[in-house]
C-alpha cells in the first residue's frame, strides 16, 4: 500500500477565508458560527468592512473544518451559508495560513442572481507560488 494515499486520506485542519454581505449591524459575527456548527466547522471573525451599499457592511472570517485532504472542496458549507447570506468571496488558504499557495473559489454573480445553483455559481481559480 502506497504510504502517500494513506496520508491523502487522513482528517486534516482546512482553513478558508469567506467574506459575506450583510445588514450594517453586528448580528453576523454571531449567527455565521451558530449557523455552521452543525456542519462541524467553525467561524472567527476577523474584519468588518464599509459596503458600496451605504445599508450593508461585508464581513470577513476564517473558517475552518476537519476533512481528508483528497476529498472535494465544502460545497455544503458555502451552499448552507448562501441560503442566509450573499457570499462574496472563499478562499482556501493552506493548512498554516500561507498565501503562497491557494485555490480561490469566486461567487460569480450574475449566475447567481440569476438562480442558478451554486455549484454553477463558483469559479475555480489556482494560483501557484513562483
Amino acid at each position: 500500500m502506497d504510504p502517500q494515499w494513506i496520508d491523502l486520506t487522513i482528517p486534516r485542519e482546512h482553513r478558508a477565508m469567506m467574506v459575506i454581505t450583510a445588514e450594517k449591524g453586528w448580528s453576523p459575527i454571531s449567527d455565521l458560527p451558530a449557523l455552521i456548527a452543525p456542519l462541524k466547522c467553525r467561524a472567527h471573525f476577523l474584519q468588518r468592512r464599509l459596503n458600496a451599499d451605504p445599508e450593508k457592511a461585508d464581513f470577513c472570517f476564517e473558517v475552518s473544518w476537519r476533512q481528508p485532504e483528497r476529498s472535494t472542496p465544502p460545497l455544503h458549507l458555502l451552499t448552507v451559508v448562501s441560503e442566509r447570506y450573499p457570499v462574496n468571496s472563499f478562499e482556501l488558504t493552506s493548512e498554516n495560513g500561507a498565501d503562497a499557495c491557494c485555490q480561490e473559489f469566486e461567487l460569480l454573480a450574475t449566475a447567481a442572481s440569476s438562480g442558478a445553483g451554486l455549484a454553477a455559481a463558483c469559479h475555480r481559480r489556482s494560483r501557484l507560488a513562483d
